[in-house]
């Protein structure tokens, strides 16, 4: 006697044959015919089982390779908590508009508490990848531990799209490597900490960031790379080498996120470089703060940058410093305290720029602090190594030569706000 029928178990096919997922049928279908759930438990299952909630696989593996190639409705791999010392291959499946694989795992832990107990786990670098996944539309993980794996957590290329939803990916070599031929990621609630490099996007890629944390990242907490894109909204990056790192025409747009916290900032925590541009600004109610980096902003060689509605404060050196034909605009934005270095400094070619707008709304330095420095700066008939305009102010300055204004610019040359 077979188990009773639930929705999510059973199948349709177009002769009008209802099925169960125990139904040997169901598994060799090349194409999906309604909505089901397949289970998965290592302590209790068996990959011989059908998969049901009363007979799960033994290894997440198990229940991927019996997927249909086709799959135009929505699958859940429901995973029970334990450690599942495994690489996951999800190849030669298509994903259509309304459907979806969902690896479902540990929902009930609090990530910003606790690690997560369904955990995908890699010996310690025993072993390579944790999660290979090429040209597939449509993944999303949830509630799932990545550890310890020698060199990717998650390996995405060739278009796919993926999610990722209160995960923890944790004391890899690269925690996700998202490449080639704009391959997108969704990633909110999820926590991405202690990997040589936390997230890397690579050649035409694009990846979308919401509420997450970076943190202890040896190299980079992100590294955007080769003409992709980045958003983030509402993150949290700290204790990384470079917070953010941007190179070779690539984008970041950043919203209401933190860089740094008290005695936790990055070395760099917006590193931006070769022709690539960044926006920073607020969401609806927060601005983007810079606090206690070694240096906030970083941007170098023919790059762009626009800062608004932000604040950068306690700069262990600069808190932006531009260097080598690279420009950046500030508006409605606070930069104090910073280290005498300079709250931020222009060096080594003259068409370097930043540019304070916005009716007294930007303010950079307080006190006697040499806040904004320029060195190398050539022809500065021809081009500023700051240029102050519509009301802007430069305060503390010892370069007012290398400083050009607008109508309604002002200068205070002895630091303080008069």
């Amino acid at each position: 006697m077979g188990h009773p029928l639930r929705p999510e178990q059973i199948a349709i096919l177009p002769q009008g044959k209802i099925l169960r997922l125990e139904d040997d049928l169901i598994k060799r279908a090349t194409t999906t015919v309604a909505e089901y759930s397949i289970f998965v438990d290592n302590s209790f299952g068996d990959d011989n089982n059908c998969g049901s909630e009363l007979e799960p696989k033994k290894t997440i593996q198990a229940a991927i390779n019996d997927l249909p190639v086709v799959i135009n409705h929505n699958i859940v791999i429901f995973i029970a908590n334990g450690l599942y010392e495994e690489t996951l291959n999800f190849t030669g499946h298509v994903v259509g508009p309304s459907g979806f694989i969902t690896l479902s795992g540990d929902l009930y832990t609090d990530i910003y508490e606790d690690d997560l107990k369904v955990v995908l786990y890699g010996k310690n670098e025993g072993i390579s990848t944790g999660i290979n996944v090429d040209c597939i539309q449509g993944i999303l993980f949830k509630g799932i531990l990545v550890y310890g794996y020698k060199d990717f957590a998650i390996n995405s290329t060739n278009y796919s799209k993926i999610l990722l939803d209160s995960c923890q990916i944790k004391n890899n070599k690269v925690g996700v490597n998202l490449q080639e031929h704009s391959s997108t990621y969704y990633i909110k609630n999820s926590i991405i900490s202690n990997n040589v490099d936390g997230f890397i996007v690579y050649k035409n890629s694009t990846a979308d960031f919401e509420n997450c944390v970076f943190k202890d990242n040896k190299n980079s907490g992100i590294l955007v790379n080769y003409c992709s894109n980045i958003s983030l909204y509402d993150c949290k990056i700290f204790s990384n080498v470079n917070g953010i790192f941007v190179a070779n025409h690539s984008r970041s747009e950043i919203f209401g996120s933190y860089f740094g916290s008290s005695n936790e900032g990055n070395v760099v925590g917006l590193n931006v470089e070769r022709s690539s541009s960044f926006l920073v600004d607020a969401t609806d109610s927060d601005g983007t703060v810079f606090v206690d980096n070694d240096i906030a902003i970083y941007i170098s060689w023919n790059s762009t940058g626009l800062i608004l509605n932000s604040y950068i404060s306690d700069s262990k050196s600069h808190g932006i410093l531009a260097d080598t034909m690279s420009s950046v605009e500030i508006s409605n934005s606070t930069i104090l305290n910073n280290a005498t270095f300079g709250g931020s400094q222009v060096t080594s070619n003259r068409k370097s720029l930043v540019v304070f707008n916005e009716e007294n709304l930007s303010t950079i330095g307080v006190d006697k602090v040499n806040t904004f420095s320029v060195e190398n700066v050539r022809d500065t008939k021809k081009s500023f190594g700051v240029l102050v305009k519509n009301g802007g102010e430069v305060l503390g300055n010892k370069h007012q030569n290398y400083i050009g204004y607008d109508d309604n610019a002002s200068f205070f040359d002895d630091g303080y706000i008069q």
